[in-house]
């Protein structure tokens, strides 16, 4: 008898928290003669569960007590701790019991060894779930104050369908712009006089535009190899779009030369411009965890450390004010560019100086005034995304 298990967060197209292979060959007094136990994710590959196996061998299957006693043998031969890649310690291993009961309870009635109660027959099937469906009615009659049953929209919904709903990690801190907490560079670019643009103009309008941080979310998350050689030379491996940046960093930091330190990267694992300095955490650390060991180190980070620590594209906020003649040609074109850096400037000035290139696109404006203001924040280094700069100011144009 072989049975597969699998469970996941998803019923489709999700990975397993743990999965299951097992067969049993029986005799005809349904005693066990041969049995393989193997599971996916109880630990970084798949593992077989040997003293279960050994256990239950001889035995035979059906009896309630040797059930028992089989369970008790894979609790203690599966021993997670709560800081398991993945966590679930707990709910993993109760994962393996139940496909274990359950596949033991199905063999049984497959064998004809044993009457199963209901409850205990109707768990074994695989529970399917059909699509899900409802229905509203809109346009009911309203009768009475009672909100309950009117199609009464959420008080945010449009805004949240929209995009225009703000929170607070898309948009640069306030506080910045209030308390002048810039960095020294301020960009800026011009042409003619916007101010006698704005006197010329027939009509003039003002606003706001924001654009939201995003994260770069790459397939291979920042990793890193340093092997030191002889002579105090290093070999780094990693994933930098820039390779000559790991080799000069990792020599400051060594306080080597850069020709002692050879940069390699073979491939960058996606990065969309996520790697062009920040990859520079985990190279640089290794280098003197390298040093110190005189040992090859190597580090990977999980998903959530990576997001952590490496920053996402530049929210921005951009304050405006546009002067247009009454035949709707834009005359004057006054712009202040907000974009929030964090803590370090990384590449902040660059995007800015690339935002105000892009932000009267492919228009022709005569009175033009552009200002980036790179805001100093208190969150992790902003960084370059692919399009940096041009992209904020393209849908802030239109």
């Amino acid at each position: 008898y072989v049975r597969a298990y699998k469970q996941s967060k998803r019923h489709y197209g999700a990975r397993a928290i743990v999965n299951a292979g097992l067969s049993v060959l029986l005799d005809h007094n349904s005693h066990v003669q041969e049995v393989f136990f193997a599971f996916g994710g109880m630990s970084g590959a798949v593992v077989r569960a040997p003293n279960a196996e050994n256990f239950i061998a001889g035995k035979k299957w059906g009896d309630e007590n040797v059930l028992k006693q089989l369970i008790q043998v894979l609790y203690e031969e599966f021993q997670l701790s709560f800081s398991v890649t993945g966590g679930m310690a707990t709910y993993r291993k109760t994962l393996i019991v139940g496909f274990i009961t359950k596949f033991w309870y199905d063999v049984t009635k497959s064998a004809n060894i044993a009457e199963l109660s209901p409850d205990i027959e109707n768990s074994i099937g695989e529970i399917k779930r059909g699509v899900s469906k409802g229905s509203q009615t809109i346009g009911r009659p309203e009768k009475g104050n009672k909100i309950v049953g009117k199609p009464i929209s959420h008080a945010s919904a449009m805004k949240q369908a929209t995009g225009e709903a703000i929170y607070v990690d898309d948009i640069p801190r306030i506080e910045a712009i209030e308390q002048n907490s810039y960095f020294p560079t301020t960009p800026q670019l011009a042409r003619e006089d916007v101010e006698k643009g704005f006197e010329e103009a027939d009509y003039i309008f003002e606003g706001e535009a924001r654009s939201g941080a995003q994260e770069h979310f790459y397939l291979e998350t920042n990793a890193s190899l340093v092997i030191p050689k002889e002579d105090d030379e290093f070999e780094v491996h990693s994933g930098c779009q820039n390779p000559t940046s790991p080799q000069e960093r990792i020599a400051d930091v060594l306080g080597i030369a850069a020709n002692k330190v050879t940069s390699r990267v073979k491939r960058v694992g996606g990065a969309f411009g996520g790697k062009e300095t920040k990859s520079l955490y985990v190279s640089t650390a290794l280098a003197v965890s390298a040093w110190q060991l005189r040992k090859p180190v190597r580090c990977m980070l999980d998903r959530d450390e990576d997001i952590i620590m490496t920053g996402q594209r530049h929210p921005f906020l951009g304050r405006w004010k546009v002067g247009l003649t009454k035949d709707r040609k834009i005359l004057a074109y006054d712009l202040k560019l907000y974009l929030n850096g964090g803590g370090t400037t990384d590449y902040t000035i660059v995007v800015a100086q690339v935002s105000l290139l892009a932000t009267d696109g492919c228009y022709y404006i005569p009175n033009v005034r552009f200002i980036g203001y790179p805001c100093k924040t208190n969150i992790i280094s902003t960084t370059v995304f692919r399009g940096f700069g041009q992209l904020k100011q393209y849908s802030f144009l239109k």
